[in-house]
């Protein structure tokens, strides 16, 4: 999973789509965990670099609910799931992390993934019945080149073309 994120950090646009055809079953679920993951990271950051300012070990701000309501600094401070995947920093709310600007630029990518898997399903959902079947069965790996020109009667060479078309 998190190959998948730095080979999408650095692959050039025309790879990305490459890439999320051969990573396409998983895709969604590797950015959702490493976002929740990344949430994780950060709002234990938060808390230890407050509690180590106010000298006290306080509350420790839990991951994505289970907030003490009694604890609105804590609740304050924390990031939120939403703001990760909007890349919305405003309001200092990185304020007090020792990595902010790392944490910055891995939401930013991870956006991006979101975003770019979405036109993917856009663009998906434009194609006709027809390839938009071959084409899923393509890249969810559920049948081989093989039997996609057996089902659609043509051969192996026309449907590696029609699948390379559509890409």
């Amino acid at each position: 999973m998190t190959n998948l994120i730095k080979e999408y950090s650095v692959a050039d646009p025309s790879r990305r789509v490459d890439l999320i055809c051969k990573y396409f079953d998983i895709f969604l679920g590797a950015i959702d965990s490493r976002i929740s993951g990344l949430l994780y990271l950060i709002e234990n950051e938060k808390s230890y670099n407050y509690h180590a300012m106010n000298g006290d070990l306080g509350i420790r701000v839990q991951t994505m609910r289970n907030h003490d309501p009694t604890s609105s600094e804590g609740l304050r401070r924390t990031i939120t799931r939403d703001a990760l995947i909007t890349c919305d920093f405003s309001d200092g709310i990185l304020e007090g992390t020792d990595r902010g600007e790392a944490f910055k630029r891995e939401a930013f990518i991870l956006k991006r993934m979101r975003n770019d898997y979405s036109l993917f399903n856009i663009q998906l959902n434009n194609l006709d019945e027809s390839s938009r079947r071959v084409f899923l069965a393509y890249i969810s790996k559920k049948k081989s080149i093989n039997e996609i020109s057996d089902e659609i009667g043509v051969g192996i060479e026309a449907t590696r073309n029609k699948i390379y078309k559509i890409k």
